[in-house]
């Protein structure tokens, strides 16, 4: 559990940093994280992200972070049927 709330505590922290925060998938068109159309939830010892907006949405289970740079936080995430993927 502690894992998670540090993992949570990061992606706020990153979150709150951003001038302008989006999401982009490995192949996928960028996602921006307007304030009220994305949710980060922690519940029963996993972390999501859920993303919308007016034509798309997507939730993804997020692992851990992979690389952290100045305005760029990469993450392992889970998608759909468990497969694994990559944001940025």
């Amino acid at each position: 559990m502690h894992e998670v709330q540090e993992l949570e505590r990061v992606v706020r922290e990153f979150l709150a940093s951003c001038r302008e925060p989006a999401v982009q998938e490995t192949g996928e068109e960028l996602f921006s994280l307007t304030p009220g159309c994305h949710a980060l939830e922690a519940r029963q010892g996993r972390l999501s992200l859920r993303v919308w907006d007016e034509r798309r949405n997507f939730a993804r289970r997020l692992l851990q972070v992979t690389r952290r740079t100045q305005g760029r936080l990469e993450l392992k995430v889970e998608r759909f049927g468990g497969r694994p993927g990559l944001w940025f």
